[in-house]
């Protein structure tokens, strides 16, 4: 049980993520900005939605760039964190 604790853990993170975003979505009753399925004709997208709500639109794209930004953070973290680690290591000077 302890060597799939990482895994476990991913996965419930994971769930917890997609959770949290089918209970955003429904909340809000968000969906696409569309025009002419309700007569059965074929499924297009339009962005005239954007143009009509601009706040939200410039909302939702800050959130998507703070999203961005963090998560490049957190790797470049992560590597540097892994970089002191391999350094600090008695055998990372020696010669095979």
């Amino acid at each position: 049980m302890v060597n799939n604790l990482p895994i476990i853990l991913l996965l419930f993170r994971t769930w917890a993520f997609m959770l949290l975003c089918m209970l955003t979505a429904a909340t809000a009753q968000a969906h696409p900005g569309h025009e002419g399925h309700e007569d059965g004709d074929p499924f297009t997208w339009t962005f005239d939605h954007l143009a009509k709500n601009p706040w939200a639109t410039l909302l939702c794209a800050a959130t998507v760039l703070v999203v961005v930004w963090l998560a490049i953070r957190l790797v470049a973290a992560k590597q540097r964190q892994a970089k002191v680690a391999a350094a600090g290591s008695p055998v990372a000077g020696t010669l095979s």
